[in-house]
């Protein structure tokens, strides 16, 4: 849950990064890894490797009913195509949630179709958020997040139930080297990029004696230097204290295939080119499993992973150029959503925009940011093209936090 010291730190990254947690993933990560690094230079041969690793995480499945949300990245299509060479299509639970019109909910319900999967499709657009649901969610979190996105992910397990088996892809693409970034410096100036980064908001929440580097404290770095110090932080903060408990749900059964050993010890050994990009652990995915990976990915903007790189480069230029007042009619659908268009939907939707109303007013009548008037950000967003949305959503989740402590 979240305090009221922790409140600025809350404002500026949208959690709190949790020292002890990243003390004790740091410790996990030194105690898996070999000392040696992967020194293969084919990488013919590194992709074979690869591939036997991976399936190293698919051992000893435990039974049970397994489901697995299919979004339209690279992560949940893997787990599904090793899940597949031990189970039969039709045992298998998949699921689906997003916007239509956005490659997670496109490319994800096209995915489970050529699988063959018992599928379910959640369209976000048509699940009512009300506040008793939403604080029903709210007192089960172990982690201040932003709650409309954990809420999401908890409509999964609260339609499966306590008895099933999740799949998550948690780590899968940090691992891989999606947020590799190569900074060699002192861990002060690493420190310093990554709280640019990782704000979260597009708005300024904290007030001048805020200093995010502050709530990220060094951290043990053990003998292995396979990744970046910038990838460490990343990987024992922002993915322990944010992204597992937004999208692994307290009281649940998750199995994280990326996190096994056989994957890490082989993933974060090889040299730091092959992660750049996620080059070899695309490749890895397009030699093992090319008819699952024939589908485009969201990874590269709806084309297939080995699509070649000028029709990719073409569609981003396209994109970067459409107009930005499209992002204010209620018709257009950004591809790359993730969940639903909270800037429209706080717009344009009557039980997201009172949501939103009535929790801002409410924070309001705590008193307890002096720093500036939330009701100000609302009107902001409501009646400019400015998009608020972020900023909206760590206010309303501030209040719904105190709601569910009964404060």
């Amino acid at each position: 849950m979240l305090d009221i010291s922790q409140l600025p730190t809350f404002l500026y990254y949208g959690y709190i990064p949790d020292a002890q947690t990243a003390y004790e993933f740091s410790n996990w990560l030194d105690s898996t890894l070999s000392p040696e690094p992967i020194v293969e230079s084919d990488e013919h041969e590194l992709v074979r490797k690869g591939i036997s690793a991976l399936k190293g995480a698919f051992v000893d499945i435990p039974s049970g009913d397994h489901v697995i949300p299919i979004s339209g990245g690279l992560d949940s299509r893997t787990i599904l195509a090793n899940l597949l060479e031990h189970f039969e299509a039709f045992t298998l639970h998949t699921i689906t949630y997003g916007t239509p019109g956005t490659w997670d909910y496109e490319i994800g319900n096209r995915v489970a179709r050529k699988a063959g999967t018992k599928h379910v499709s959640f369209d976000l657009t048509e699940v009512t958020l009300d506040l008793d649901s939403i604080l029903e969610y709210t007192s089960i979190v172990n982690a201040p997040i932003p709650l409309l996105e954990g809420y999401y992910n908890y409509l999964i397990p609260k339609c499966f139930g306590k008895q099933a088996i999740y799949w998550s892809g948690f780590m899968g693409d940090p691992l891989s080297g999606s947020h590799l970034c190569d900074l060699t410096e002192s861990w002060d100036s690493v420190i310093a990029v990554f709280a640019e980064k990782n704000h979260y908001s597009q708005m300024d929440l904290c007030s001048p004696r805020f200093f995010p580097e502050k709530a990220v404290t060094k951290i043990f770095q053990g003998n292995n230097r396979h990744f970046t110090l910038y990838e460490l932080i990343d990987f024992a903060y922002r993915q322990c204290s944010y992204i597992k408990p937004t999208v692994m749900i307290a009281g649940y059964t998750y199995q994280t295939p990326f996190l096994h050993p056989s994957w890490v010890n082989f993933i974060l050994r090889v040299p730091l080119f092959q992660r750049q990009k996620q080059h070899l652990y695309r490749q890895i995915l397009v030699h093992e499993f090319p008819k699952m990976f024939s589908l485009p990915t969201k990874n590269s903007r709806g084309y297939r992973l080995n699509e070649p790189y000028w029709k990719k480069r073409l569609r981003s230029t396209i994109e970067r150029r459409l107009p930005v007042k499209l992002s204010r009619k209620k018709q257009h659908v950004d591809p790359g959503v993730n969940y639903i268009d909270f800037a429209a939907g706080i717009r344009f939707r009557d039980d997201l925009k009172m949501l939103v109303k009535n929790q801002i007013q409410d924070l309001c009548s705590r008193q307890i940011i002096d720093w500036f008037d939330p009701k100000d950000v609302l009107k902001l967003h409501l009646e400019t093209s400015s998009d608020c949305s972020r900023a909206l959503e760590l206010l309303v989740s501030t209040e719904l936090f105190l709601k569910a402590r009964g404060k």
